[in-house]
């Protein structure tokens, strides 16, 4: 916690050490900026979206949505095969004394830890 606030401080301190820019811009600005090169290499920020406008229409004709979901109900139901994994570990084959020592050995590694 000490070292936290230490920190803060510090921070505080070299930001009030720092020289203000000359210029000062808003972030919303759509002003070129007449310096251009290195140093204001990832200073902007661009925030336009791609247009997606053909793939909402598509979305929102309600003759498509039908045919497509009546598609996929059909492919679901000639497709669908229920998950039937074979079996890692039996124990119905095991000795039980066998099962009472790999118990007991698991035991042990838990109150070692």
């Amino acid at each position: 916690m000490v070292w936290f606030l230490l920190a803060f401080l510090f921070r505080i301190v070299l930001g009030a050490l720092e020289p203000l820019p000359k210029e000062k811009t808003g972030s919303g600005s759509l002003a070129a900026d007449p310096v251009t090169g290195e140093e204001m290499r990832g200073a902007r920020l661009d925030l336009v979206t791609p247009d997606e406008s053909d793939e909402l229409n598509d979305l929102l004709r309600p003759d498509a949505d039908k045919t497509r979901a009546a598609g996929e109900q059909r492919g679901q139901v000639n497709d669908f095969q229920p998950l039937n994994p074979p079996k890692l570990v039996s124990t119905q084959d095991k000795d039980p004394e066998e099962l009472a020592k790999a118990v007991r050995h698991l035991t042990e590694d838990e109150g070692g830890r």
